[in-house]
């Protein structure tokens, strides 16, 4: 995979355009609902400008690929997949629950990474050593089985769910998201898909 990369999450509400280049990043949320191609295309434009990127210099794109907002989704594709057009560029996907695992697989040997989706919690378990499905995703109704060495990973925006509050009395529960640090590690250790794959639409 190519050291300067381009990475489109727009599965939540304020989208993340993050570039790599010459090993420093260059960040830019935008915090609107706006699903107007021409006005992301241009902030990812206005992130080359800033970052000083010739256009013959070569980097891949990475799109996240769900779950999250169904329309951001198909929108950060699309301009994937026009990008991979015009540069011919190599498409790489990761999903959410594992974005927001990462830091934690080698820690422990059970990683619970759950997602609020459309008033829903789902969760993937990761087991340590092994390649998880994305096809396991359970919607999470606390029952599941817990212990010291495991680890129960949630976004920002759940932390003050009445749920989380009370598995964080008995359990570890981490609220924990740097998209620049745990692309990183997606990429050292080897979990992000090939050429995009199916996207995770949930609820």
């Amino acid at each position: 995979m190519n050291k300067n990369f381009l990475v489109l999450d727009f599965t939540r509400l304020n989208k993340n355009i993050v570039f790599k280049f010459k090993d420093k990043f260059f960040i830019n949320k935008i915090e609107t609902d706006s699903n107007n191609n021409q006005e992301i295309i241009d902030d990812i434009l206005n992130l080359i400008k800033r970052a000083n990127i010739k256009t013959k210099e070569k980097f891949d794109v990475l799109v996240n690929l769900g779950p999250g907002s169904f329309s951001g989704i198909r929108i950060s594709l699309a301009v994937a997949k026009g990008i991979k057009l015009i540069k011919k560029v190599n498409l790489f996907g990761f999903n959410s629950f594992i974005l927001n695992a990462a830091p934690y697989l080698e820690k422990y040997e059970t990683v619970f990474s759950i997602l609020k989706v459309n008033k829903k919690f789902y969760f993937l378990k990761y087991i340590k050593g092994k390649k998880n499905d994305i096809s396991q995703i359970t919607e999470f109704q606390n029952k599941e089985k817990l212990n010291e060495k495991s680890v129960i990973v949630i976004s920002s925006e759940m932390k003050n769910e009445d749920m989380f509050k009370n598995i964080a009395e008995k359990h570890r529960v981490i609220e924990d998201f740097d998209v620049k640090n745990n692309i990183e590690i997606l990429i050292k250790k080897n979990l992000i898909e090939n050429n995009l794959i199916k996207p995770v639409y949930l609820g």
